[in-house]
């Protein structure tokens, strides 16, 4: 973000649009709010990736920056996120979930003012799941975000569950964050457990080796395949008797092995069967 003059006069202004904000709704999450961390000299700080001063977060990849109300109107409260430090940035925190349970996340989108393009773009992602937003700042001010709220939701798969915020913008501006909640799961997790789930492949389109996982309501005889265009099957991942419960595997089409392209995985039990896309890349 390049340097602009700190809002010093507004900020009493601000403070009090933030007391008056909606509260946060009780979740998951640690910190959603971002107003537990280090103190910001000038109203800003850029950590960078590893970092973990951002109580409850991690810097996963390039740097963000903290804010407060000095800087820019905050979503909630005092502080808030911006997910370009000095480059695309990408934050995460480790939740605990119930293996097929659904949990949502809310979360306040805003983006550098007075920057272009305006256009700013993020991704959610938790569980191989994942939602890209936008949010268009060209006629936003640092006294006057624009924040909008979002929801989105995803299945666990696992008994804790990354969830991640990350700019899909390059350079110094982009998208703002504040806010985040998680909650759930908002179903009986003993219900779900009664139905068998084939999660998304990760990543996907991939190039290299491919994580797909599965959960079991029973304990069973199951195969999971990799199938072409034709229904051949390129690959058998698993085929026999598996335990209850969550089950992950990795497929690696190695040198010589499956073209790219479009493909299958397919996981098939007692009367069931669950079919995933996966691309393979160059």
């Amino acid at each position: 973000m390049p340097t602009r003059p700190i809002l010093g006069l507004l900020a009493p202004a601000l403070f009090a649009v933030a007391l008056f904000a909606p509260a946060a709704r009780a979740g998951l999450e640690l910190n959603g709010s971002f107003e537990s961390g280090p103190a910001l000299p000038g109203g800003r700080l850029v950590i960078s990736s590893g970092s973990t001063a951002l109580t409850g977060w991690s810097v996963v990849t390039g740097s963000i920056e903290i804010v407060d109300q000095g800087w820019w109107q905050s979503g909630h409260l005092e502080r808030s996120l911006g997910l370009n430090g000095s480059e695309t940035g990408a934050v995460s925190q480790s939740i605990a979930t119930s293996v097929g349970g659904d949990y949502e996340v809310r979360f306040w989108m805003a983006g550098d003012p007075l920057t272009v393009p305006g256009m700013k773009h993020m991704r959610v992602s938790a569980a191989g799941q994942s939602a890209d937003y936008t949010f268009d700042s060209e006629h936003t001010w640092e006294w006057a975000m624009g924040w909008t709220q979002h929801v989105w939701s995803f299945t666990a798969i696992g008994t804790t569950t990354q969830v991640e915020f990350r700019s899909l913008d390059a350079g110094f501006d982009g998208p703002a964050l504040d806010g985040v909640t998680v909650t759930g799961p908002t179903v009986s997790v003993g219900l779900r457990s009664a139905e068998l789930s084939l999660g998304a492949p990760r990543p996907n389109p991939a190039r290299g080796p491919v994580t797909i996982e599965c959960v079991l309501p029973r304990a069973g005889h199951a195969r999971l395949a990799v199938l072409d265009l034709q229904g051949r099957e390129v690959a058998t991942l698993a085929d026999g008797e598996l335990a209850a419960g969550p089950h992950a595997f990795e497929w690696s089409a190695g040198p010589g092995g499956a073209r790219p392209g479009l493909y299958f995985v397919r996981l098939t039990t007692a009367g069931s069967v669950r079919l995933r896309r996966l691309a393979l890349l160059h």
